[in-house]
């Protein structure tokens, strides 16, 4: 009898613990996520204070190309992978966007790194994970 009671108990336990495993695992990735934008925004920070107070130019695209080449080696070793976890493969693009219209558009859903580069935008700057899906706390991938 003592044994079954203890299986139970068990049981019940596991039942509990299992689901709060998976949101711990989700909430670790997106973590890991917002930490790589925190990175890429820090070395985005560095760029703008030695270059006068200017941030890298382009056009819309231009796949990776300005950022990558802007920011490594000298400030980056390499663009870190975004993975927006379950939505999005693991990728390191980073699109240049000619404005910040992209943000409005919630079709637009590319799962990698977005990054405003037409310094005529009030927007310019601005790096976000190009993401409109929602992440365990219910927030937009792009308000990060």
């Amino acid at each position: 009898m003592e044994l079954m009671i203890v299986v139970a108990i068990i049981g019940i336990l596991s039942a509990v613990a299992i689901p709060k495993f998976g949101l711990m695992l989700r909430s670790a990735k997106e973590a890991d996520v917002k930490s790589k934008l925190g990175v890429l925004r820090s070395a985005l920070n560095i760029y703008f204070a030695e270059n006068l107070a200017i941030f890298p130019r382009g056009s819309a695209g231009q796949n990776q190309s300005t950022l990558k080449d802007t920011l490594t080696p000298k400030y980056l070793l390499a663009i870190p992978e975004c993975y927006v976890y379950p939505h999005h493969e693991k990728n390191s693009t980073v699109d240049n966007l000619s404005n910040s219209n992209f943000f409005l558009s919630p079709s637009a859903c590319p799962g990698n790194w977005v990054f405003v580069s037409n310094e005529n935008d009030s927007n310019w700057g601005l790096i976000a994970v190009g993401c409109y899906h929602r992440d365990s706390k219910g927030l937009i991938w792009t308000t990060y």
